[in-house]
């Protein structure tokens, strides 16, 4: 069972949980997941099960088969241009699309005008051009890229999924983890706080479904630069003890 130990780590790093954070999740231990990744111990079929449902993966790949990046992420990133899309007319479905300068007239109103295409089978409500740096990493959701999002109710908030929220008269997209009735919404990085929002306060949200995106890009080198710049970082302040 050596495919599980490597998908458990792996659905860690896409998900920006660390061994605590994703152990709560199944009233696991820290000490259990790293025994997991580690190959010193195999989950329980019943555990092995709860995690797979959780993240809505076969029971079957995601314990005898190395699943892919895209397979463990929650969401499919579409790569094709639109300009070459060969779908046909009645396979696709139309969604507004917002940009900034839109954010306020679809929030009041529930319109936008613009539009975009996207597969019928995604649930996907709106889509929605994103800013910022703070998800860049193994999922590769860059400063913009566009977000298709489904609403849902704030009881279908889901701990570990990328979530965006209006907040503060603004949307805010980030990592969802949950601590009683607080959400922290966290980027990718470990330490980065988008926002912290009452769930009681909750006014709409949304559930990420997927990514467009015109650009390629190469998701392990991100990662690398990353882990770069925080080491770079770490050996600035150790130098500057000395």
């Amino acid at each position: 069972m050596e495919a599980i130990q490597k998908n458990i780590k792996k659905l860690r790093n896409i998900k920006g949980l660390n061994q605590s954070d994703f152990a709560k999740l199944f009233d696991l231990t820290r000490a259990n997941i790293g025994s997991y990744e580690e190959g010193r111990a195999q989950p329980k079929i019943e555990t092995a099960t709860r995690i797979a449902n959780y993240f809505s993966i076969s029971l079957d790949d995601f314990v005898n088969r190395e699943l892919s990046v895209n397979e463990l992420s929650g969401f499919n990133e579409l790569k094709e241009n639109a300009l070459q899309t060969k779908t046909s007319q009645n396979r696709v479905t139309h969604i507004p699309f917002v940009s900034p300068e839109e954010v306020k007239l679809y929030i009041s109103l529930g319109k936008s005008s613009e539009s975009i295409s996207i597969p019928a089978h995604n649930k996907a409500d709106f889509a929605l051009l994103h800013s910022g740096h703070h998800l860049e990493g193994i999922d590769g959701i860059s400063d913009g890229d566009t977000l298709l999002l489904e609403r849902i109710k704030a009881t279908e908030v889901r701990h570990g999924f990328i979530h965006t929220f209006w907040h503060k008269n603004a949307f805010v997209t980030g990592i969802c983890f949950i601590d009683g009735s607080t959400i922290e919404l966290r980027g990718m990085r470990e330490g980065v706080t988008i926002a912290k929002i009452d769930m009681n306060a909750i006014k709409k949200v949304w559930r990420l479904q997927g990514v467009l995106s015109f650009r390629e890009r190469n998701f392990e080198y991100a990662w690398l630069n990353s882990r770069v710049a925080e080491l770079e970082e770490m050996m600035k302040k150790v130098l500057a003890k000395d």
